[in-house]
């Protein structure tokens, strides 16, 4: 049931029913249409002691199950890990993968207070297996993994399809840096603040701050408090360029 709310900024994503994601089977030829796959790795993970690292997996899991959960109809598939600090998650619907980018970044920092970078790429894909994401294959994939490897001194990149218009490809990039500026700035506390606000966006909800409030962990605080945390992590700029993300990927596909 959504929650009524005060605060006009805290607005949903346009909303999908169960039948605009394109559901595939664990092993197929892809369906054709632009696809989302997000590459990323832990920034300075080599500095982690033993016991972090042994830890990260299980982090990055967390942090997927809780994007898994939010995003309802927009599928997620299993998180793929690999060399110790890297991961990828594969969506059948582009739509919403800034936000679960964002929210990915958000829910680690806040949760674990760990770091990542990661390449976004909406391509096609050619095939895929849901249950091992490394045994797929396509532009998408292949573009975000090699992007993530060249990544110097970004932590954010938004890839469009290759066959994008040039203008629709630097906007892309603008938005990416408007988002990547703001999250480097970020405490904790304002990551949790951008992690609460954009888990009711995927859901759909329109959550006021008091009912954000009420979910802040460890302890409840006031309306007020996630009022200053929303506004010192640049929510209002978050908010425009992930609904401006969601206009220019509905223009591509």
């Amino acid at each position: 049931m959504a929650v009524q709310t005060m605060d006009p900024a805290l607005n949903p994503l346009p909303s999908m029913s169960p039948g605009d994601a394109n559901r595939e089977s664990p092993r197929n030829p892809a369906a054709a249409g632009l696809r989302a796959v997000i590459t990323g790795d832990i920034v300075a993970s080599s500095a982690l002691g033993t016991a972090q690292r042994h830890e990260l997996p299980e982090a990055l899991r967390a942090v997927h199950r809780e994007v898994q959960r939010h995003l309802q109809a927009r599928e997620l598939y299993p998180i793929d890990l690999f060399g110790g600090d890297s991961w990828q998650i594969y969506l059948s619907n582009p739509t919403a993968a800034l936000a679960a980018a964002t929210l990915f970044r958000s829910a680690l920092f806040a949760d674990f207070g760990l770091s990542t970078r990661m390449v976004i790429a909406v391509d096609d894909i050619d095939f895929l297996n849901t249950e091992n994401l490394s045994e797929s294959d396509g532009p998408a994939f292949r573009r975000s993994g090699r992007a993530l490897k060249k990544m110097n001194g970004r932590s954010l990149l938004l890839l469009l399809a290759e066959s994008a218009q040039p203008p629709a490809q630097i906007a892309a990039s603008a938005l990416a840096r408007t988002i990547e500026h703001i999250a480097a700035s970020w405490t904790r506390s304002q990551a949790q603040s951008i992690k609460h606000v954009i888990a009711c966006m995927l859901e759909d909800q329109h959550c006021s701050q008091a009912e954000i409030g009420r979910r802040w962990y460890p302890d409840a605080i006031s309306q007020q408090a996630v009022a200053r945390h929303l506004q010192s992590a640049g929510w209002s700029t978050i908010e425009e360029s992930l609904n401006d993300y969601t206009k220019l990927i509905a223009h591509a596909t």
